[in-house]
């Protein structure tokens, strides 16, 4: 990867120039934390950022933020050629339509802008995995779906065009966040798995205790007993008849 920490000093012989590179740099730091932010972007978020951006997608939208972020929150020498250079592409009618929606990336803006290596970068990735996890990626929808974007993206990419290195670090980053998805899931269906088989075990337990009784059940000598219980019943009343008789027989002889 180039030094994407670049800045430009701004050079009044040749400002366009200055400004073009400020411009790529910028945006360059602003695609690497974006796709920094996959490690720290909930998953489901973190799949529709996937299934939104491609590398030529995710290179021009680096350059307009780029563009809103050196123009808007940087000015300067540099912001006034930046503003010279959206206003050629035509960009400034996109960013008067969505002036209030960009608020939520201001911070991750600035923070990858100054960044001077990767580690600071990673702060800027926060910023903007918060910034989408809590509704910016509505924002991004709607500028890359903007009929400004999708007239830019072409003349941008000519004048611009985007770096090798980052349609590698693309797919490289993107293919680990499904594999790190894909790992999750599997560990999720595995403690599912672990549960259902504890459950399982539990009924199997029910199931053994109420088979035992069941066949204890069986096993007791049932008509046996009842019988001998019917018997002695029978006996029982026999006597007490032959008593009653015997009582009644002698009354009669007295």
């Amino acid at each position: 990867m180039p030094d994407i920490y670049y800045q430009a000093p701004s050079d009044e012989h040749s400002p366009i120039s200055s400004a073009v590179d400020n411009l790529a740099a910028c945006a360059a730091r602003l695609c690497y934390s974006i796709l920094l932010s996959l490690e720290y972007l909930p998953e489901g978020v973190a799949a529709h950022l996937r299934q939104l951006l491609t590398a030529d997608t995710l290179w021009t939208l680096g350059l307009v933020l780029a563009g809103w972020a050196i123009a808007s929150l940087v000015g300067g020498p540099i912001g006034v050629a930046v503003d010279f250079l959206l206003l050629a592409y035509g960009l400034y009618s996109l960013y008067r339509q969505l002036a209030s929606t960009w608020e939520s990336l201001k911070n991750w803006a600035l923070t990858s802008y100054k960044a001077k290596d990767e580690q600071e970068l990673r702060i800027g990735a926060k910023f903007f995995a918060d910034a989408v996890a809590e509704g910016a990626l509505s924002v991004l929808e709607v500028i890359i779906a903007h009929r400004v974007f999708k007239a830019v993206q072409g003349p941008l990419s000519r004048r611009v065009p985007p770096p090798e290195w980052l349609k590698a670090e693309f797919e490289t980053r993107t293919k680990a966040s499904e594999a790190r998805a894909k790992a999750a899931t599997e560990r999720e269906a595995r403690r599912a798995g672990r549960g259902a088989l504890g459950e399982a075990a539990g009924t199997i337990k029910v199931i053994g205790a109420g088979a035992a009784s069941s066949d204890l059940a069986d096993a007791f000598p049932t008509l046996p007993v009842v019988g001998g219980l019917v018997g002695l019943l029978a006996l029982g009343a026999t006597a007490a008849y032959l008593a009653s008789e015997s009582g009644g027989t002698k009354r009669g002889k007295g």
